[in-house]
């Protein structure tokens, strides 16, 4: 079974061609077979859902109706914590290159380093990505 996918070009501006919220997939339509995107955006859903559910359990032992914000923090320390956002991409993008005959992790370290506001060399990027691996 696959996880779904919402197949859209909403939110696809600058050169997105996919994006993860929670657990919604959006992939744009053109890139529907491309399996490497599905799978760096499912990477972000698995990575939404463990950190749900561990800060989760913590907030629910410290105070039960603080684990309504759990589904929320994700989403602000990718949004707030550059090494958190480097992190999730770089895992992501480790993923996505095991789809394709090709390597591309050299694509995708000039993304890491450029497009995700890391402040990080390429060569740095191109580091996070194999390490990740």
């Amino acid at each position: 079974m696959r996880y779904p996918v919402w197949y859209t070009r909403s939110r696809m501006t600058g050169g997105v061609i996919g994006w993860q919220m929670w657990f919604f997939i959006a992939i744009d339509p053109d890139y529907a077979d491309d399996e490497g995107l599905y799978q760096h955006e499912l990477t972000h859903v698995k990575q939404w859902a463990a950190v749900t559910l561990a800060t989760g359990i913590v907030l629910g032992l410290i105070y039960m109706p603080l684990i309504l914000c759990a589904p929320s923090i994700h989403a602000a320390l990718y949004r707030f914590v550059r090494g958190y956002r480097g992190w999730c991409e770089a895992r992501a993008f480790a993923r996505q290159t095991k789809f394709y005959p090709d390597d591309r992790s050299v694509k995708f370290a000039g993304y890491l380093s450029r497009n995700y506001d890391l402040d990080i060399s390429f060569a740095a990027a191109l580091e996070h990505i194999q390490k990740a691996r």
